[in-house]
């Protein structure tokens, strides 16, 4: 996460007493920890597609409606990258697109 969206330094789950799980994102520019609740959608969909792709027992195909939905465009060098790891792992993956740019990468 920390090296796909920039600020981000750290993430941490907690369970509260109702058994939710809560992401807390530390961001180097803030002192304390927030939220996922406070973070861009973005940041959400990178930290899902990671973890995802480093799952320990991979899914045998990944389908990804749209990845240039709500990710800085310098985001998706980096998380075409990471696909293509996964899809030379064994898993498939299957994407579909509007971005040129993406599909080029």
């Amino acid at each position: 996460m920390k090296q796909r969206v920039p600020g981000i330094d750290k993430v941490d789950i907690i369970i509260n007493e109702a058994g939710q799980i809560l992401l807390k994102f530390g961001d180097n520019s803030f002192t304390d920890p927030f939220i996922s609740k406070y973070t861009s959608d973005g940041t959400i969909k990178m930290f899902a597609y990671l973890v995802l792709l480093h799952d320990p027992t991979p899914r045998p195909l990944l389908y990804i409606e749209e990845p240039e939905n709500y990710l800085y465009p310098t985001l998706l060098r980096g998380l075409a990258a990471e696909l293509r790891e996964y899809a030379v792992r064994g898993g498939q993956v299957f994407v579909s697109t509007h971005s040129p740019d993406f599909v080029d990468k």
